[in-house]
């Protein structure tokens, strides 16, 4: 696999390919080729072939611009497509494959007849089909020259922040956070801003694999006790994320210069065996938590690893819903989506795009600022159920709030947020840029965040990412000169060229 773009689009890792962009754009026309000529009859075969395609595209999509470079699973868009393709396309089509237990529960959450269902697949079609034909014309209107790798024979840098980052985020997640949410210290709450700082662990984690695998694999054995740490405490905290992100991260660190379709097949695997290992024990431990305190935020961490050793020991698997339950419905979005739609249509348009100007301020300079429990607030009103949290992802919030056409009002900037962020982090990785890592981990966290919220995902994630770049950009001259290490060919003192196609100085 390549480790270089050069020029043209048809080696952009950022600039989608015709094939993409026109296989998009046909799946949106089979939808209204079913709506207005083949009717009802064709609706369930129309919406499992367009669910598997929608995936299937996206996905190739994908594997092409890791085919150009590997550094393409540090981006954002690789992300987006994959997370949009197992929630939109393939989790949808997974309903022909449920058993019987788990068809009934996940229509027990919003029955979704074949129109409806083919509603909603038209929605993330056209909303996926606009974001990336925007991008399209961008790569075309400004084509861009990625910067070429720098290839050093050792790497301080790296070496240096990522005990920096890992001391830091461990440091809050151990010490502060973690013991907070087992109820250790009262019921005060640690400001938002130490929540942010444990992001940086990953980070951390990220960094302190990427150089062991470059420059001394004897000493592996470190970040993969971090990851051992981070998974058990996930696990405990009954948080599929908090367990597959720093997997995930792990995993990219040790592909990033040796990347192959082989390693990336066996790391996806990886990851598919411990999502359905998980599942089953997060799903009856999260039960017990709310048969016993009403609620899942609840369970010290002694009543926690009571409740999973249960699950592990006493044969509790077995006489669980949660073992009738097809991990795959994790993966449904389609009921969620659904009742959004028909919420809209109702007359009880969803105003979540209105946070946008709320949710940057921090909570110590606005006390009484709300507190964005949206997922659970949607969960009350379709369900009754307050006490999880469910959300309808990017394409139908977007429908939610606005109607038709909130989906280009939300989709066209989203293309030009990730394009830019895209090419933010390209210079990252070639360039070994590691103050400015954070940016790419956040960008991958936005990718992956497509069943979230708009405002508190996408556009919360992408402020943080501009921010985090234009500090880095002032200090990191500086303090590299403080500590005696020479930067090397770089381009710190000025934001590289985003939308224009000149080379990078270097």
């Amino acid at each position: 696999m390549g480790h270089e773009v050069r020029t043209g689009s048809g080696n952009d890792i950022l600039h989608p390919a015709d094939w993409e962009v026109v296989s998009l754009g046909l799946l949106v026309g089979l939808y209204v080729l079913a709506f207005v000529v083949l009717g009802e009859p064709a609706y369930d075969y129309v919406n499992f072939i367009g669910e598997v395609a929608f995936g299937g595209v996206l996905v190739a999509g994908a594997v092409r611009a890791v085919g150009i470079d590997p550094v393409a699973m540090w981006t954002g868009l690789f992300w987006i497509r994959v997370a949009s393709a197992v929630y939109f396309g393939f989790g949808s089509a997974m309903e022909a494959f449920f058993n019987e237990y788990t068809r009934q529960y996940v229509e027990s959450y919003y029955w979704a007849f074949p129109a409806d269902l083919m509603r909603v697949n038209f929605i993330c079609a056209l909303g996926m089909f606009i974001f990336l034909g925007s991008l399209y014309i961008l790569g075309k209107l400004f084509p861009y020259v990625s910067p070429e790798e720098i290839d050093r024979k050792s790497d301080p840098v790296l070496w240096l922040f990522g005990i920096v980052f890992s001391i830091i985020g461990y440091s809050v997640k151990y010490f502060i956070i973690l013991p907070d949410m087992f109820g250790l210290y009262g019921n005060g709450a640690p400001p938002g801003l130490l929540f942010s700082l444990t992001y940086l662990s990953v980070a951390g984690l990220f960094m302190l694999t990427l150089w062991c695998a470059k420059y001394s694999i004897k000493l592996i054995f470190i970040p993969t006790a971090l990851l051992c740490a981070d998974m058990a405490t996930g696990t405990l905290l009954l948080s599929k994320g908090a367990v597959l992100f720093p997997l995930i991260v792990y995993i990219l660190g040790l592909c990033r210069y040796s990347a192959s379709y082989g390693r990336l097949g066996v790391a996806a695997v990886t990851v598919v065996l411990v999502f359905n290992t998980l599942v089953p024990a997060v799903q009856y431990g999260r039960a017990e938590l709310e048969k016993r305190h009403g609620y899942i935020d609840s369970g010290d961490l002694e009543e926690r690893l009571e409740i999973l050793s249960t699950y592990l020991t006493s044969g509790a698997r077995a006489d669980s819903a949660a073992a009738e339950l097809s991990p795959l419905a994790r993966f449904y979005y389609a009921g969620a989506m659904t009742a959004a739609v028909a919420q809209y249509e109702a007359g009880r348009p969803g105003k979540t795009l209105a946070d946008a100007y709320t949710i940057l301020i921090p909570r110590a300079i606005w006390p009484n600022k709300p507190v964005y429990d949206v997922g659970a607030q949607f969960n009350l009103s379709v369900v009754g159920d307050a006490n999880s949290s469910t959300w309808m992802g990017i394409f139908a919030e977007s429908f939610w709030n606005l109607g038709w056409i909130g989906i280009p009002i939300v989709m066209i900037p989203l293309a030009i947020a990730y394009g830019v962020l895209g090419r933010m982090v390209i210079v990252i990785l070639k360039e070994s840029k590691w103050l400015h890592f954070p940016v790419a981990l956040f960008g991958v966290w936005m990718g992956m965040g497509v069943d979230s919220g708009i405002i508190q995902t996408q556009f919360a994630l992408f402020v943080g990412c501009m921010i985090i770049y234009f500090f880095a950009n002032l200090i990191e001259s500086p303090l590299l000169k403080l500590l005696g290490i020479a930067s090397g060919p770089s381009a710190a003192s000025a934001p590289p060229p985003l939308w224009t196609g000149d080379r990078i100085p270097g």
